[in-house]
């Protein structure tokens, strides 16, 4: 159909179905535009969320950071505790050492003067128990 024709009741028909149809699709187009709209709600309210949980987490981020700090903190003073304590175990350990060799050198003396006891006491006994018991009447 060209533009010197008139129109026929069955063109006008045809330009109205299709008119109907470019309505229907405008509808469509138009529920899709409402979907869309309805999204675009949703994952805004998403991001408003998703920037909360961030906030938050930055927060507790800031938090750990302190904790952190706190504990390295402790840390450096127990090892300084732990410095003072291994130099109070040497300490104590040379001064054990000192009295050790002391106690050793009085229990060989003793030792000592306990076997001359016995050399003494008990040169012409022949009899071990005799022995110990006149050693442990000199003893007492």
């Amino acid at each position: 159909m060209d533009d010197s024709t008139p129109a026929t009741k069955a063109d006008i028909q045809v330009v109205q179905r299709d008119v109907q149809v470019v309505k229907a699709d405008v509808q469509v187009v138009q529920k899709d535009v409402q979907v869309l709209k309805a999204d675009v709600q949703v994952v805004q309210k998403d991001v408003q969320v998703v920037k909360a949980d961030v906030q938050v987490l930055k927060a507790d981020v800031q938090v750990v950071k302190a904790d952190v700090q706190v504990v390295q903190r402790d840390v450096q003073v127990l090892k300084a505790d732990v410095q003072v304590v291994q130099a109070d175990v040497q300490r104590l350990e040379k001064k054990f050492d000192e009295k050790f060799e002391r106690l050793y050198e009085a229990d060989d003396q003793i030792l000592t003067v306990l076997h001359n006891i016995d050399k003494r006491l008990t040169t012409k006994v022949e009899n071990h128990e005799e022995r110990i018991t006149r050693l442990e009447g000199a003893v007492v």
